[in-house]
C-alpha cells in the first residue's frame, strides 16, 4: 500500500465486497480507523487484516471518499472502499472448549 492523502484524517472504513459481476456480497463498517494506511484501487486486500475476520481475501477496485460532520461541526472523513473478492473462506463457528475439570 502507498500513502496517500487520506490517512492522516480518516476515522472509518465502509468495505463494499463484490463478486466477480459486481454485486455485493457483504458489507462492513470500522469504525476506528485513525492514522493507518488506506488501501488504494489495485491493492491486494485481506479482511483478517481489518477486523480480524477471515472470510475474505479479494482486489481493491474503488474508493470513494466522504466528509461528514459531527454534531459539534467537527469534520470526518470515510473512505468507501470496494474490494472484488477473489477468495472466499469457508464459515467457521467457533464452539466452546472445556477444561478435563
Amino acid at each position: 500500500m502507498k500513502a496517500g492523502t487520506a490517512e492522516a484524517a480518516v476515522c472509518g472504513l465502509w468495505i463494499e465486497f463484490l463478486d466477480a459481476q459486481g454485486h455485493t456480497l457483504e458489507q462492513h463498517v470500522v469504525d476506528e480507523w485513525h492514522g493507518r494506511l488506506v488501501p488504494e484501487r489495485g491493492d491486494d486486500f485481506h479482511m483478517a487484516d481489518v477486523v480480524g475476520v477471515r472470510r475474505f481475501r479479494g482486489l481493491v477496485v474503488g474508493r470513494q471518499l466522504d466528509l461528514q460532520h459531527t454534531s459539534e461541526g467537527d469534520p470526518q472523513l470515510w473512505v468507501r472502499l470496494f474490494v472484488r473478492v477473489t477468495t472466499i473462506a469457508p464459515h467457521q463457528r467457533l464452539l466452546p472448549e472445556f477444561s478435563s475439570n
